[in-house]
């Protein structure tokens, strides 16, 4: 657990070293930390329908360390390509589609019925 934190703050301080070619407004940060927020809702509700006897469909994200190492990739890609975004609209639609699919997962894994519980 010491070495995914560890990673976390290195990818978060090498974040600060990209200059985006847009500032980001107001609302585009909300909607960063939205979308990278729906990976880590992911990931969440993913360990607790694996606690309720759900089974992870996808093979490869049965292990924890991929699990995780999947969900900070996805964050950081998330982030790159909202920095390279060229107008806020591109950025907004992107961060937009990132949230909804996130959080879409997330609801769909609380929701899911697993050995009853």
């Amino acid at each position: 657990m010491k070495l995914v934190i560890a990673a976390c703050l290195i990818l978060l301080l090498s974040g600060c070293a990209l200059h985006p070619r847009l500032p980001y407004t107001s609302t585009e940060k909300v909607m960063l930390i939205t979308a990278i927020g729906g990976q880590v809702g992911d990931y969440v509700s993913t360990k607790r329908g694996l606690s309720r006897g759900c089974v992870e469909g996808n093979p490869l994200l049965q292990n924890q360390g991929v699990l995780i190492g999947t969900k900070i990739v996805f964050g950081g890609a998330i982030y790159l390509v909202s920095n390279a975004a060229d107008t806020h609209t591109t950025r907004k639609v992107w961060l937009g589609l990132m949230s909804i699919i996130g959080w879409g997962v997330t609801w769909h894994n609380e929701a899911i019925n697993c050995g009853g519980n």
